[in-house]
C-alpha cells in the first residue's frame, strides 16, 4: 500500500487526466523562469500540463486532499 503522502513518480503512473494534483518540478526554481518548484497543475493527456511552464520538467505528482 503506498502512503497517501508519497509522490508518485511519472515513470511509474500518469494522474488520472483532468484532475487537479500537486507537481513537483526539480529545476523550476533555476533561471530564466525562477518559479516555485513545487505547483497545483491538471495534468490533460499527452505528456501536457495546465498550470505548469511546458520548459518545466515534471517528475512526481501527488493526489490532493479531498475536504470531508
Amino acid at each position: 500500500m503506498q502512503n497517501m503522502y508519497q509522490m508518485i513518480s511519472l515513470k511509474d503512473q500518469f494522474p488520472p487526466k483532468g484532475e487537479k494534483v500537486l507537481i513537483y518540478r526539480p529545476h523550476a526554481h533555476l533561471p530564466p523562469h525562477e518559479d516555485q518548484n513545487f505547483k497545483i497543475a491538471k495534468y490533460i493527456g499527452e505528456g501536457l500540463w495546465i498550470g505548469s511552464h511546458f520548459e518545466h520538467e515534471i517528475t512526481h505528482w501527488l493526489p490532493l486532499i479531498k475536504p470531508q
